[in-house]
């Protein structure tokens, strides 16, 4: 790049600062002198931030009165709940139940204690149901996320919902849907049974 040369003398630099204001202000005039349209082509408006919607829309008034007459009232409704439940917080604990004898242990008389493992067996059923279909609902996650790899990736948590999928079928399978502490308590006692039954037979035929 070449350098500019350096004036000689006081007047040389003067006529050149002269010069340049000279053109300068003749710039500002031919500007100033340029009409406004022709400057809105160059220099065109910047845009907003939400567009304006188009009048010809006839959609339009109707998203606006729906703007105006549903989601204002609520959205103003919903703030105002919040602001009242930041300052007032509410706190909320599951419930625990004390655990009360099983039907095991519970005399044929008493109705109370029968009544009370009755109930706590109906709420651990329904945490046990809880528990299944957290568990497959995990599995349909692992292999919506997964795709073709399912079977590779998702081994972890198919082996667990086969695992607690079992446990469930053991304890409250076959009950049907009028289901009680003493039709489990039973049903369980009749597969210790016949496992006992088939290990005898087992060891008789090894013999």
């Amino acid at each position: 790049m070449r350098a500019l040369p350096l004036p000689r003398s006081g007047r040389e630099g003067a006529a050149i600062l002269s010069a340049g204001r000279a053109s300068f202000a003749a710039a500002a005039a031919a500007a100033a002198a340029m009409p406004e349209d022709s400057i809105r082509e160059v220099y065109p408006p910047k845009a907003e931030r939400t567009p304006k919607q188009d009048e010809s829309d006839f959609f339009a008034p109707l998203v606006a009165f729906y703007a105006q007459v549903v989601d204002r009232p609520v959205t103003r409704w919903k703030e105002w709940m919040d602001s009242v439940r930041a300052k007032n917080k509410l706190h909320y604990y599951h419930q625990r139940f004390r655990r009360v004898p099983d039907v095991t242990e519970c005399l044929e008389d008493d109705f109370i204690c029968l009544y009370e493992a009755e109930m706590q067996w109906r709420r651990d059923h329904v945490v046990d149901q809880h528990i299944v279909k957290i568990m497959q609902e995990r599995v349909s996650y692992c292999r919506t996320l997964e795709g073709e790899n399912y079977a590779e990736k998702c081994a972890i948590p198919v082996q667990q919902y086969k695992d607690v999928s079992k446990i469930y079928w053991n304890k409250y399978g076959d009950l049907g849907a009028h289901g009680t502490a003493r039709k489990c308590l039973m049903k369980q006692k009749h597969q210790m049974i016949a496992e006992r039954k088939a290990k005898r037979e087992a060891k008789a035929a090894e013999e």
